[in-house]
């Protein structure tokens, strides 16, 4: 794009500086304790370290509000070259973080809320914030949650659903770990 004097090329530290300045002060109010200019923390708060977003328990895409004819994904806030447009972008961006994605990790932060998402099945339509009712990965992470909560019946259930699915008769030793979990879920429940 061309200005006044000539092109004019935003770059990726003003944009960065700008996210810093406007939305980082935010997020600390919140509670977060560690800033990245392109990417927020999206686990639960309980969790001790910080995997990637993609190795997150939980996830959640947000998505911008206005209408970016130039950059029509919504997922990505586009900012022009020559940075006409990045208030409007930072200002869609943080009512996104404060309306949608602030409380949707205040859910995530009780550990019976993030259980029963793992217990949900898949459905058509359904947004998945976490691995569905009935794969590996929803009895590993969701278990984890139940035998905090000592909810053995909820943990035995998550691993029961591996051992019925299709996939888990694929996987041996995913049935033989699923086994020895509903195991000890059984002893749990006997002794509590």
């Amino acid at each position: 794009m061309q200005g006044s004097g000539g092109p004019v090329d935003f770059s990726s530290r003003q944009v960065n500086a700008e996210i810093k300045r406007k939305v980082w002060p935010t997020l600390r109010v919140a509670g977060f304790d560690k800033f990245n200019a392109r990417k927020w923390p999206a686990f639960y708060r309980v969790q001790p370290t910080e995997p990637p977003e993609y190795g997150c328990h939980a996830r959640l895409h947000l998505e911008k509000r206005i209408l970016q004819t130039e950059y029509p994904r919504l997922g990505i806030w586009y900012v022009r070259p020559d940075g006409s447009n990045l208030a409007a972008v930072i200002q869609d961006a943080l009512s996104v973080i404060v309306d949608v994605g602030l409380p949707w990790l205040e859910k995530f932060t009780s550990l019976p809320y993030a259980l029963a998402e793992y217990q949900r099945p898949r459905e058509v339509g359904r947004e998945e914030y976490v691995c569905a009712f009935g794969t590996f990965k929803a009895a590993a992470e969701g278990s984890a949650l139940a035998f905090s909560l000592k909810d053995y019946a909820a943990a035995k259930s998550l691993w029961r659903s591996v051992v019925e699915s299709d996939r888990g008769s694929r996987h041996p030793e995913w049935l033989e770990q699923a086994r020895a979990i509903i195991a000890l879920c059984d002893e749990r429940r006997v002794q509590s």
